[in-house]
């Protein structure tokens, strides 16, 4: 991956880690992603790959040849690719979030985009905002079995207890 690719692809989302606005040069991305790294482990969404390729990246942006930067930069960039989800929750955590699923459709675009942190966050307002059905189903003596889309709403399964035998 190139440095602009890189930096197109994670820079917006680093610089909301790192409160900061986005700045796009090798350097100044590294010094930011070395700040988001920090935040990161601070909440306990990452181990040490954010600041180990804040790392490479500032090597690269120093490196003599274009070989050297080119290994770094690809070094950097899978250990980038295994922190997507930690930046995305780290942003969500610090934004509020939509009130309603169909708000969170909206604000996040087609969910086949979506990263596994932004699924997670909408399965959450789904629920809640079911929560009615969990009660009613508490009430009657029923059960939720699952969730299924028809015709773009959210159905709540639900079944009876049975006692076993």
């Amino acid at each position: 991956m190139s440095t602009d690719t890189l930096m197109r692809r994670f820079g917006d989302r680093v610089a909301c880690v790192a409160q900061q606005p986005p700045d796009r040069t090798l350097a100044g991305f590294a010094e930011q992603l070395s700040v988001a790294a920090g935040r990161l482990e601070q909440a306990g969404l990452d181990d040490g790959g954010v600041s180990m390729a804040a790392v490479y990246l500032a090597d690269a942006a120093a490196a003599d040849s274009d070989a050297e930067h080119g290994a770094l930069i690809e070094r950097a960039t899978q250990l980038l690719e295994g922190a997507g989800d930690a930046l995305d929750r780290y942003r969500f955590r610090s934004v509020r979030a939509p009130v309603t699923p169909e708000e969170f459709r909206d604000s996040h675009g087609p969910c086949g985009g979506w990263s596994s942190a932004e699924i997670e966050s909408y399965e959450h307002l789904v629920e809640a905002g079911s929560c009615h059905v969990w009660s009613q189903a508490a009430r009657t003596g029923r059960v939720v079995l699952g969730r299924h889309v028809d015709g773009g709403q959210v159905v709540v399964d639900l079944g009876r207890i049975r006692s076993v035998a």
